[in-house]
């Protein structure tokens, strides 16, 4: 019950703090799409190169995430390296008053082809220069494990069997 309170009262802490922020877009909907392109991407890669290659280590999933979202961090203050990302979408013109975090509304779901791609990228080649993890480490957690899955086996047998 106390990590409870704790946690509801960091969280609405959070949200108070993330007020300006929100405040700089035209709608909710401008800084949903700018928030999500910004914090999804190291979590879908590395979700997603976890669960479908074997090769894929603990160590490129820690450098996938924090590469990454250091990455997209650094492209919310300099937008122009999202540019060869783009595919003809031009940068929008903010003018003066776009402040020192105007670029997160420049390229807002631009951000999120940049970021899985520099993500895709950090994880593969994380992954390639570290020492893979033993096979039967990995049973029941990767794709191509799960039909040798032991417990998964006995699950299948007894479910048979009724």
């Amino acid at each position: 019950l106390r990590v409870a309170r704790i946690s509801a009262i960091l969280v609405t802490l959070l949200g108070v703090l993330l007020v300006p922020l929100f405040m700089m877009f035209d709608s909710i909907y401008d800084a949903h799409g700018a928030f999500t392109a910004a914090i999804t991407p190291p979590l879908v890669v590395t979700l997603l190169l976890s669960v479908f290659w074997r090769r894929f280590t603990r160590k490129a999933a820690i450098c996938t995430m924090v590469g990454g979202m250091g990455l997209i961090g650094f492209s919310l203050f300099v937008p122009e390296i999202i540019t060869p990302f783009a595919h003809g979408v031009p940068m929008a013109d903010l003018g003066e008053d776009a402040g020192w975090l105007g670029g997160m509304k420049q390229y807002k779901f631009m951000r999120a082809c940049f970021g899985m791609v520099v993500c895709m990228v950090i994880g593969i080649v994380t992954a390639l220069f570290t020492t893979p993890e033993p096979t039967s480490r990995q049973q029941g957690l990767v794709w191509g494990t799960l039909k040798n899955d032991p417990a998964l086996a006995i699950e299948t047998s007894e479910s048979k069997s009724d």
